[in-house]
């Protein structure tokens, strides 16, 4: 029996028997399926799931590194899925030493000064569980082998609402809650490594589509492959804090109502086949979705960076000349992936 029938192409390639090469395939097939029919993917899908071999509790974290058999009936591998180890309130230092070895880490003061900072921003509103994208560069900062691609010199958005056309105001609108049309304006300046600035204005359907629009129009021509990235999932909370975190110097967060934004952000990055999530919070929706998109953008380029100098080097390597060579003068973090 076929898995999909004799003459059906919808996975092309499929292996036509229910052998073990089949079923390592079967979250690529699903992914691929999801691609083709524009759907959002379904995390808590048994086998094929991002979340399907996830881990929150810290007790969890620590039997997955003595016996996975003890909270997984079979190796994700075997259906071509990955196990998640998830950073919430829930977490211990399990959770982080798990997540953190992922990148090569072992070093246990390292673990302790990560923990320490994931805490610290939990305080400010921050939340990992969802954002593995936003957890992985707080990890490159705490080691210090974060590059920025660019930094943030301001940015501005303009919204406004017309409740009719011409400046004037519609006869037969109900309440002032008619609108005939919106417009969203954002502009962006930001620094390269180079000293460069970069000026740009884009509009959107929306604020944070106006904000995305013309962060991409600024870094799109500098870092070509951004436009594999794109957005597939948006979500606001309002997260109540303790008074006690007004009193950061680091950030502006509370004024009397001791409440925050927290946005979390869904991409698609095409070219690697991935979806990931990353967070930002602050006073205000725009700020938030600031640093989630800003999270999101430096991921995708870390990522691709971290790509092009494994091959650079593989290929170095092959025609028998040092790696450095090979990646010549710039610095990987200012070339654009191919």
């Amino acid at each position: 029996m076929h898995l999909f029938g004799e003459d059906h192409q919808w996975c092309p390639d499929w292996p036509r028997t229910e052998s073990a090469a089949a079923i390592a395939r079967l979250t690529e097939c699903s992914r691929y399926v999801d691609d083709v029919a524009n759907l959002t993917p379904i995390t808590g899908q048994p086998f094929v799931g991002r979340s399907a071999f996830a881990h929150k509790g810290g007790m969890h974290a620590h039997a997955m590194q003595l016996a996975p058999t003890s909270y997984e009936h079979i190796d994700p591998n075997l259906v071509g899925n990955t196990r998640r180890v998830l950073v919430s309130e829930l977490s211990g230092r399990s959770n982080v030493a798990a997540l953190i070895e992922e990148h090569g880490i072992t070093d246990a003061d390292v673990t302790r000064q990560v923990l320490a900072e994931i805490v610290r921003r939990e305080n400010l509103g921050y939340q990992y569980e969802a954002a593995e994208a936003s957890f992985a560069l707080v990890v490159q900062k705490a080691i210090r082998t974060f590059t920025p691609h660019f930094k943030r010199i301001r940015y501005q958005v303009e919204v406004s609402g017309y409740g009719g056309a011409h400046g004037q105001y519609t006869k037969q609108a109900i309440d002032a809650s008619h609108m005939e049309y919106e417009h969203s304006e954002a502009t962006v300046k930001l620094a390269l490594p180079t000293g460069r600035l970069i000026h740009e204005v884009a509009e959107g359907n929306g604020p944070v589509a106006a904000l995305d629009a013309a962060l991409r129009k600024a870094l799109e021509p500098i870092y070509p492959n951004l436009q594999d990235l794109h957005l597939v999932d948006y979500k606001v909370r309002v997260v109540r804090l303790p008074e006690e975190s007004s009193k950061t110097q680091l950030h502006t967060m509370i004024t009397g109502t001791a409440s925050a934004i927290r946005v979390i952000v869904d991409s698609r990055d095409r070219q690697a086949g991935e979806n990931f999530s990353t967070v930002g919070v602050g006073t205000n929706i725009i700020e938030a979705s600031w640093r989630a998109l800003v999270d999101a953008v430096e991921y995708k380029l870390s990522r691709d960076d971290a790509r092009w100098a494994s091959d650079t080097r593989e290929g170095a390597a092959s025609w028998g000349k040092p790696a450095a060579m090979a990646m010549g003068d710039e610095p990987a973090a200012a070339q654009p992936s191919a």
